[in-house]
This record gives structure tokens, C-alpha cells and sequence, in this order.
């Protein structure tokens, strides 16, 4: 990569910035004979073409951006160039924008391999990758600037174990005594032994099993827990060595399967056909809100809830046929009582080590089906955008594939909502659309683990969940639908399909709006709940970082709120 095109994508994060930042009212933008400008001092301001969205936002035209120092264009500027200059605007500690650019240093190195990933790949090619191919070359969460700070990794483990650089790796194993751990699963439906064969062969079993009796112990009373390769080195080796001396943790060392990293990072796919399951393992580098580790909360009964979940869309004539769910099937923690006896310490030293086995997403598709996550949606480049080639599979104009979507995907989360109380946080990594020859046909969700929450007036109040999960008022629960969703991907969403395939924005979302209103023609819809009301709130998700900062004892990021938006989905607007 040459150096025009380094301080290109410093170029591009910067427009990122400006444009969420303008929408989280940070930002001033002024308009005047056609150009746009932001004026950082009388010495210092940025220009460029654009538009102002359906939701109030900016968009901005690459091309024409260009930033002026003392009258002359800049040709080569950074992301912490910029954030230097509108530190007082954002309000931002010297602490805190000193972290904040090096996630932005981190990010653009991630920005760094993607390209080169994918500088040989085209869009018809993508079109046909499956679920874990095309998660791989993603670019992250579209809303949040730094979308790939992962603090804590370095060069080599960015390009060994981030998604955009699409290596496979073992993970690396250990035996840890039972009594030693919290763990769940159903043993009526699921043994241990059945998710170990899904990583390993019976010659690797075997192997095992005599590890472990040469140290003269019985393999029943351990479980086999499998541990990224890079939080073993870094915490569990050094921080756990107590119970590593006592035999309590048996290193097994890197073996069996190989896995691949979805752009969660933390959740792996395995390379293995026909695998059953993927394994979200802990890793305690933080991207993006907080340090991805893995929380006890949900351990024990975490699995119950999947089953729960699974049940209620079972028994609803309206979800039945069209939401699967992937369910969390077992998982297992391992306290540290040193840190678990510290109540006010950061959150992170009681996540270090755990798991969880969830089934594949492909292991749910029939005949001609391939499943995205939706924020596949997003995917555009010069070339053009991955859905228009799910478009032209599916032989349907674009405006019956956007409505086939609308009721695939749209429908069920909200009818999730309105007659049941329950939401979903559905960002476009946990809400994955299936597609049949490019078509939306059913919706497969997942992350029930803190992303599953509840209305305090949802008819399954008093109903056994397995856990206890967070309750909302529902004109608060239905913000994981319209922030979740709407805000954070459709907004996206919209503008490439205007831009791509000429369908507008306005239409795009009064088409949205008559889905809506068609189904909710025979319910009653609360008002708090109505998503065709005259005005949403605006949650903030990047200013609450200028704000709380990066203290190690902070817990996760609360989001804020702006000023409300003018809902789009109403066709008089």
C-alpha cells in the first residue's frame, strides 16, 4: 500500500467522524454557496459535498472533501490530526483522546489488511461466500468511529487473529477440574463428549485422555475448555498459575480443530465441514464499548434461556416459520478467586476465562440457502454493492426484495416486541438474514448473553427464563428495534441502495412504514411501543466515550440521548 492510499483511509474514518458526530449534534455544519464546511479555527476547516439524510444526518461526498489550513488544501492529514484539533468541541480529557487516537491508530490498521484482503475480490465472488466467508471481509459496527480499536493487540496478533485477515488457527485447550468451575448445559439433551467430538478426532481424545492419566487423574471429574491462543499466553498462563500448579488447570496446548474469527472477534467458526457449533471464547482487549471477555451471569443457565427463547417462537404461528434461533448449548467459567473477592475492580479480571458453545449458523440451512449477517448489507465498493447481487439472484425488482426483507427480518423482531415483551438487541451482527437463489426468507438470531431483554409489561414476566433477564419499560425496549435496527443499520442501509440502485431513501422508508402499518392493522399497538409515532428518541452511542474515558474500574458504556428524530417512516414527511 502506497502512501496516498494510507492517508486515504485516515481520510475516510475522518468523514466517518464528521458524519456521526454531526448526528450526535457535536458538530456544527455550515452550508454555503452549495459546499458544506466545518470550521475548526479561523485558520483550520474542512469542505466538502454531501446531503442531509431522511434522519437528519450527513452524507458526505468522498470525492470532495478536502481539508484547508491558511488558505491552502492539506494533502496529507491523520485521524488524530483531526481529533487534536476538535478535542474541545468533543470535550474529550488529554487522557482520553490520547486513547481515543490510539484506537483510531488500531482501527486504520485493520482498515490496512481489509483492503488488502480484498483488493483481489469482486463482488460477484462475495455474492456466493457463506455465512463465515463474507462476516470475515465486514468492516465492523457502522455507527461506532473506532470499530476495530482492539487495545491490547499489536501487529502480529491483528494479522494472525483479526477476522480481515482470514487466517484459521487451533485454539488452545485446557482440563480443568469441575469443582473448580461454573458450567452448564442439558444433560437430557447434550453431553460434554459430543461437543468435544465436534472439535476433535477420537486419535485426539485418546491423546488427551492419557495427558491427563499421566498425571495420575481422572478425565471425568475435568472439563476440556478451549481458550484463544492469545488469552492463554497473555492472562490465563501467568494469572491463573495457582491452579495451573495444582493441577486444577492442565494445558493441553494448541490442538484439534482450526477456527476462523468472525468480526466479533471472540466468537470462531470452525473449519471443519459439518460442524455443529461455533466457540465464543474469552479475549480481554477492548473493541468498542467495553473489554470482550466472558461474563458468569449467563454461565449456568445461559443454555435454559436459548430453550426458552426457541419455545416462545415455536409456539407463535407469526415467528414459527421464520426465526431460528441459534442456541447458546453450554458454557463454562472459571473463577480466579483473587479477583473475584475484589467488588470494586474492573469488570474484566472476572471474565478472563471462559466459553460458550453455540450452534453454527450453518447447521440451520436448507437446500439453495446461504445466510448473511445483515450488516452484509452494507457492503459497497467501487464496483459496486452485495446487494445489488442478491437482487439480481433473486430475479425480484428491488423494491419486492426490500419488502420480502422488511417482513423477513423487520417483522419478527417487531412482533417479538408487540406481543410478546421481549427484545433483541438487532444490530446487523446478530440479526443474520437467510437467503434462498438471493432472496430474504427467514431470520436466524443470536447473542441472548446481556444483547435478550424484557418489557416490564411482557406476558412471560413471571415465566422461568433460566436467568434473570434485564427488565425495560417497553418504550425503552423497543429502542434494541428502532436504535438497534433502524438507526444502526437501515440507516446504512437506505443510502446504499440509493446509491447503488437508485431506489431513494424516502421511498425506501415509506415502504418500510407500510410493512409496518399493514401488520399492525389487526393488533393493538401501544403508543409507546408504535413505531409509526410522529418522533423517536436519539440514542448517542460515540459521545458517551468523550465522557466516561477509558478508567479501567468503568463499568460498560450507558448510552446517552440527543434530541429526538423526525420519524421517516411516515409517508407525510
Amino acid at each position: 500500500m502506497n502512501s496516498h492510499e494510507f492517508f486515504n483511509l485516515h481520510k475516510k474514518l475522518i468523514i466517518k467522524a464528521i458524519e456521526e458526530l454531526q448526528y450526535e449534534e457535536l458538530f456544527d455544519i455550515e452550508y454555503n454557496h452549495s459546499h458544506f464546511y466545518l470550521k475548526i479555527s479561523e485558520e483550520v476547516y474542512y469542505t466538502f459535498l454531501g446531503r442531509i439524510s431522511v434522519w437528519d444526518n450527513l452524507q458526505i461526498e468522498e470525492e470532495s472533501f478536502r481539508k484547508y489550513s491558511n488558505g491552502k488544501v492539506v494533502k496529507e492529514y491523520t485521524l488524530a490530526d483531526f481529533f487534536y484539533e476538535v478535542q474541545d468541541i468533543c470535550k474529550m480529557s488529554d487522557e482520553t483522546l490520547a486513547q481515543f487516537i490510539e484506537e483510531g491508530n488500531q482501527t486504520i490498521y485493520g482498515d490496512l489488511i481489509l483492503n488488502e484482503t480484498l483488493k483481489n475480490i469482486n463482488i460477484e465472488e462475495i455474492a456466493k461466500y457463506n455465512f463465515k466467508s463474507v462476516d470475515q471481509i465486514l468492516s465492523g459496527h457502522p455507527k461506532i468511529i473506532m470499530n476495530k480499536g482492539r487495545l491490547g493487540w499489536g501487529k502480529s496478533e491483528l494479522e494472525k487473529y483479526a477476522p480481515e485477515s482470514r487466517n484459521s488457527y487451533q485454539v488452545h485447550w485446557c482440563a480443568i477440574a469441575k469443582n473448580n468451575l461454573i458450567w452448564g448445559l442439558d444433560e437430557t439433551q447434550l453431553a460434554f463428549s459430543t461437543l468435544y467430538s465436534d472439535s476433535f478426532d477420537e486419535s485426539e481424545l485418546k491423546e488427551i485422555k492419557e495427558k491427563i492419566a499421566s498425571y495420575d487423574l481422572n478425565f471425568d471429574d475435568y472439563l476440556l475448555v478451549p481458550v484463544h491462543p492469545w488469552q492463554w499466553n497473555k492472562y490465563i498462563s501467568i494469572q491463573f498459575a495457582p491452579l495451573i500448579y495444582k493441577n486444577i488447570i492442565i494445558s493441553l496446548g494448541e490442538l484439534g480443530a482450526t477456527y476462523t474469527p468472525q468480526v466479533s472477534i471472540r466468537t470462531l467458526s470452525s473449519d471443519t465441514e459439518g460442524s455443529q457449533y461455533d466457540l465464543k471464547l474469552a479475549i480481554s482487549i477492548l473493541n468498542t464499548s467495553c473489554v470482550r471477555g466472558i461474563p458468569q451471569k449467563y454461565i449456568k443457565d445461559g443454555h435454559r434461556l436459548s430453550e426458552k427463547i426457541e419455545k416462545i417462537i415455536a409456539d407463535d404461528n407469526i415467528l414459527k416459520d421464520k426465526v431460528i434461533v441459534l442456541k447458546e448449548v453450554a458454557a463454562i467459567s472459571c473463577p480466579m478467586p483473587e479477583f473475584d473477592r475484589i467488588s470494586g475492580g474492573s469488570y474484566r479480571y472476572k471474565e478472563l476465562l471462559g466459553c460458550v458453545w453455540r450452534e453454527s449458523v450453518e447447521s440451520k440451512l436448507g437446500d439453495n440457502e446461504i445466510a448473511i449477517p445483515t450488516a452484509a448489507l452494507l457492503f459497497s465498493n467501487d464496483k459496486g454493492s452485495l446487494v445489488a447481487e442478491y437482487i439480481k439472484q433473486s430475479r425480484l425488482t428491488c423494491e419486492e426484495w426490500l419488502k420480502q426483507y422488511f417482513k423477513s427480518v423487520v417483522i419478527p423482531l417487531y412482533h417479538l416486541q408487540a406481543e410478546h415483551g421481549l427484545g433483541l438487541v438487532a444490530h446487523g451482527q446478530n440479526t443474520i438474514v437467510i437467503l434462498k437463489n438471493g432472496a430474504p426468507q427467514k431470520l436466524i438470531i443470536k447473542d441472548f448473553h446481556g444483547d435478550f431483554r424484557m418489557a416490564s409489561n411482557s406476558k412471560h414476566i413471571n415465566e422461568d427464563f433460566g436467568v434473570s433477564l434485564d427488565t425495560l419499560a417497553p418504550e425503552y425496549l423497543i429502542h434494541d428495534l428502532i436504535t438497534g435496527h433502524f438507526v444502526t443499520l437501515l440507516r446504512y442501509f437506505s443510502r446504499v441502495v440509493e446509491e447503488n440502485l437508485d431506489y431513494k431513501e424516502r421511498d425506501f422508508y415509506h415502504l418500510l412504514g407500510r410493512v409496518i402499518s399493514n401488520y399492525q392493522d389487526d393488533k393493538n399497538i401501544g403508543e409507546n411501543i408504535n413505531l409509526l409515532k410522529v418522533e423517536f428518541e436519539k440514542v448517542l452511542v460515540n459521545s458517551v466515550r468523550f465522557v466516561a474515558g477509558y478508567s479501567e474500574t468503568a463499568q460498560r458504556l450507558k448510552p446517552m440521548l440527543g434530541n429526538n428524530i423526525k420519524n421517516p417512516l411516515l409517508s407525510d414527511k
